[in-house]
């Protein structure tokens, strides 16, 4: 799959909320160094989003590229209602109501470790019960609205490929959209790739695999084999391999990226610190710095320039970082 057309040196995808933007600010993100605005499926107003996309192409023309990314089989608490306080050792309860997929229920048992908030929190299913389940946390922690779910050692996808109907149906409207990229999530193989290159036909956009499950890891060296471009999403995978882990995965993924020809972007939250204050932290200057050194191709903001108080500051720690990075060499 060819996409030398559509890359630089170094890419910076920034993400934009279509409700709050206006061209100013659009521009400026383009200005600074993003290459890639990316759109967050899981949040679009269907019945606008095509219009929406023709107004921002407008602004900035053919300077940027675009990326639709689908929402895929994330098991989320969608449907929670208020912010679910969990104390440390206290059981609490979660109808399945509360979730986007609740047959998931069926697959779990006493025991099943489920991770949330990006892999950071916890907890343990201790009873399984007709609609809920009982667990335990040994720490404090809050459950919000909208936060995806990891079970520990359960791969959970009600259908057999990746694709939900919201993701189908994003596609018929990307398909004639300005659509450059679509963001794969939860790719298990290439069977994944080629059942959405299918449905894609014609059309001009190219499929971009992320890297942030188990299975994507089993079979990385097929996928990345296949499609020269990927996406590691750190939250999601930190939470499918467990936090302290994610180090060691990181560099596996750029070793395999670099013995195969292949281009990764990588994201979450390498400002997060910048969502609400004006510099980044230490630690994660030298984290980006270590990542570029070591071979990837590029950075993905989300919340940073989604949401974020200091979007433009963030673009340019990155493009400063980027420029540093680049006039070392590094046998990492």
């Amino acid at each position: 799959m060819e996409f030398k057309k559509h890359l630089k040196i170094f890419n910076i995808i920034g993400t934009i909320n279509l409700s709050t933007i206006d061209k100013e600010f659009v521009r400026t993100m383009v200005k600074k160094g993003v290459t890639m605005l990316r759109l967050n499926g899981a949040f679009l107003k269907q019945e606008t989003l095509k219009a929406e996309i023709a107004r921002v192409r407008e602004w900035v023309g053919d300077d940027v590229s675009f990326l639709l990314d689908l929402p895929g089989y994330k098991l989320r608490l969608t449907h929670l209602k208020d912010e679910v306080q969990a104390q440390a050792n206290i059981p609490f309860d979660l109808p399945s109501d509360y979730f986007n997929y609740p047959e998931f229920m069926d697959i779990v048992s006493e025991g099943t470790g489920v991770r949330v908030n990006d892999g950071l929190d916890k907890f343990t299913v201790i009873k399984r019960n007709s609609g809920t389940l009982s667990c335990l946390s040994d720490k404090d922690m809050k459950l919000k609205r909208g936060k995806g779910v990891h079970l520990d050692s359960i791969s959970f996808r009600p259908e057999m490929h990746s694709l939900s109907k919201q993701d189908r149906d994003l596609i018929e409207i990307a398909k004639t959209g300005g659509i450059d990229f679509l963001g794969l999530s939860f790719v298990y193989h290439v069977q994944d790739i080629k059942y959405v290159e299918g449905l894609i036909g014609n059309a001009t956009m190219k499929c971009l695999p992320k890297i942030e499950a188990k299975e994507s890891l089993k079979n990385l060296h097929e996928i990345m084999s296949y499609c020269k471009l990927v996406l590691v999403d750190r939250g999601d995978l930190s939470a499918e391999v467990g936090i302290e882990n994610i180090w060691e995965v990181s560099r596996m993924i750029i070793s395999c990226s670099r013995l195969l020809g292949a281009h990764t972007i990588f994201a979450t939250q390498f400002l997060a610190h910048m969502v609400d204050k004006p510099i980044p932290s230490i630690s994660e200057i030298d984290s980006m710095y270590d990542l570029m050194r070591a071979g990837i191709g590029g950075i993905q903001l989300s919340e940073e320039t989604g949401i974020g108080q200091f979007p433009f500051e963030a673009i340019d720690y990155i493009t400063r970082i980027a420029q540093k990075a680049s006039s070392y060499k590094t046998n990492i």
